[in-house]
């Protein structure tokens, strides 16, 4: 199970699914009368749909991924990634599935150069205010 500090690093994911799994396991937590049928109807599937898609039965279009990280309020770069895992898995051409692969190498590089700045710079903040006192 992931937790929520695992969710915000969305590019920790490699599968769409998981990444939908720790959406609905989030959401789940935080009430626990949510079921996967409420978190179907969000998304505006049916519950057995959703079933099949984290069961790996069923894959989804960019244009249904695009959808369903809408109606979770993903971000725009959350989005895209989504989108991008769904797209190196199941893009009707090969082309599309490999080009998907580099956005995503692409966002998680980026992503993670910014993280390493903000601690960075969170590390020379903190190493000037010990000098300072």
């Amino acid at each position: 199970m992931y937790n929520s500090q695992q969710i915000k690093d969305y590019t920790l994911f490699n599968d769409f699914r998981d990444l939908l799994r720790a959406e609905f396991n989030l959401r789940s937590r935080n009430n626990s009368k949510y079921t996967l049928g409420a978190f179907a109807r969000r998304l505006g599937l049916s519950s057995s749909h959703v079933h099949e898609i984290l069961n790996a039965r069923y894959g989804i279009s960019r244009t249904m991924a695009v959808k369903i990280a809408e109606k979770l309020k993903f971000s725009e770069i959350k989005t895209q990634y989504f989108c991008d895992l769904v797209e190196s898995q199941h893009g009707r051409s090969e082309i599309n599935r490999k080009l998907a692969l580099l956005r995503l190498v692409e966002l998680k590089e980026k992503t993670h150069f910014q993280k390493l700045k903000y601690l960075r710079l969170n590390s020379l903040v903190h190493h000037t205010s010990d000098r300072i006192e």
